[in-house]
């Protein structure tokens, strides 16, 4: 897998996040992180895809902000 670089974030969080993401490689138990992105926004779902994390599902009608309705995509990182 590719290295994680997090340009729209500080160079203190892009390590930070590194770190997450090793430490959660090392507990056995854990098999995959699931995450979900509004959709429509392009530069996160770009984000997460570069850090290896693949789409896996979309709910429609997900979530309700100021009476309009948005999609969220399933996104998820195998770990093992």
């Amino acid at each position: 897998m590719t290295a994680c670089t997090i340009r729209a974030l500080g160079p203190d969080d892009a390590v930070t996040y590194q770190a997450l993401l090793a430490r959660a490689r090392d507990l056995a138990a854990l098999a995959q992180i699931d995450l979900t992105v509004t959709a429509g926004n392009a530069a996160a779902q770009a984000l997460y895809a570069h850090c290896g994390f693949g789409v896996v599902g979309h709910w429609p009608r997900a979530i309700q902000v100021d009476g309009r309705y948005h999609d969220k995509v399933r996104m998820q990182l195998q770990l093992r």
